[in-house]
């Protein structure tokens, strides 16, 4: 099982690759890339765009192609990009009317009043009860 990533050229590479993972296929890219820049004496460039970006999974007209593709309701552990929006768009409505009810709540009064505690130093002493006077 899963999905394989097989990554092929016209020319440069002898071997496609072939990986269980965008990212794995992705590093696999660019270790080769980094050995043939090595090889002839060239300094290795970093990048900073991860696999999935490189498919374009990131894109979400690309996502929502793929979803359409046969087989991929079979796929049970991945929830749907048009859910997913929807399950987000309820949980910031849900924080948001629970925020408002929230602002809207009368303040709570003190069921005991706080007390001071007493202190002395060489200075001054002080000890008492504070009140909350409403």
């Amino acid at each position: 099982g899963g999905p394989m990533f097989k990554l092929s050229a016209d020319e440069g590479l002898a071997e496609p690759i072939v990986a269980k993972s965008a990212t794995a296929a992705w590093a696999e890219v660019l270790r080769r890339v980094t050995a043939a820049r090595e090889a002839k004496g060239e300094e290795a460039k970093k990048t900073a765009i991860s696999g999935p970006e490189f498919f374009g999974y990131s894109l979400p007209h690309v996502r929502l192609l793929i979803e359409e593709l046969p087989g991929a309701a079979e796929c049970i552990d991945y929830q749907p990009l048009l859910q997913r929006k929807a399950a987000e768009a309820a949980e910031e409505t849900t924080q948001t009317a629970e925020k408002a009810a929230a602002l809207e709540e009368p303040p709570r009064a003190f069921t005991t009043p706080p007390r001071a505690t007493a202190f002395s130093s060489s200075s001054c002493s002080a000890s008492g009860a504070g009140r909350v006077h409403g």
